[in-house]
């Protein structure tokens, strides 16, 4: 019994599809007649569909709040007393005892 090994060449170049890198992305027919995806920035993979980049970290989170990376973004979990999308306004609750009264500062 023969074995054959069969090499198949074709002479029709690879086209660039309008989705082929998807949204974050941009295909380049090369010289080749290859194609590739230049992906955009914190993107890669194949196709430009892999978020590579850590937003965290530049730690953009102030006065302790922790990040949680995210697909190009963030997101901070502020501690007690803090608010905003990075942990940046301070909130101070004052109890009067003359008044009885509650009421909050916020640093500006």
């Amino acid at each position: 019994m023969s074995h054959f090994a069969y090499i198949c060449l074709t002479t029709e170049l690879e086209t660039c599809r309008v989705d082929r890198c998807g949204d974050n992305g941009e295909c380049v027919q090369r010289a080749d007649g290859g194609i590739e995806c230049t992906c955009d920035s914190g993107w890669g993979g194949r196709d430009c569909s892999v978020d590579i980049a850590d937003n965290c970290l530049s730690e953009p989170c102030e006065n302790g709040g922790v990040c949680s990376d995210g697909i190009n973004t963030f997101s901070c979990d502020c501690p007690p007393g803090w608010t905003g999308d990075s942990c940046e306004n301070g909130k101070l609750a004052y109890h009067s005892k003359t008044y009885g009264t509650m009421f909050s500062c916020f640093s500006l």
